[in-house]
């Protein structure tokens, strides 16, 4: 490998602070100095919120599948021939 590839390769590989990370960060220090009165709840915010905004999403999908399933079983049924009794 050529020395800019590997230079390209080691600075593509670096780990680095989300937003998210760094105002945690920022929110934790305010809050254990006492510059911030909130509950430590939203202090995590930054944290939560994103997992919790990813967990509906996919709860949301779920529910379009569920919903797409119970149609398609329904339709199923409507259009079986009924069976006459003899």
């Amino acid at each position: 490998m050529k020395t800019e590839q590997v230079q390209a390769v080691t600075k593509a590989s670096k780990p680095s602070l989300g937003f998210g990370a760094i105002l945690t960060i920022i929110f934790v220090v305010a809050k254990i100095l006492g510059l911030l009165s909130w509950s430590w709840l939203w202090v995590f915010a930054p944290i939560w919120i994103p997992m919790a905004l990813i967990v509906l999403f996919l709860l949301g999908i779920l529910g379009i599948c569920a919903f797409c399933a119970a149609v398609v079983v329904w339709l199923e049924r409507e259009t079986k021939p009924k069976k006459k009794n003899s």
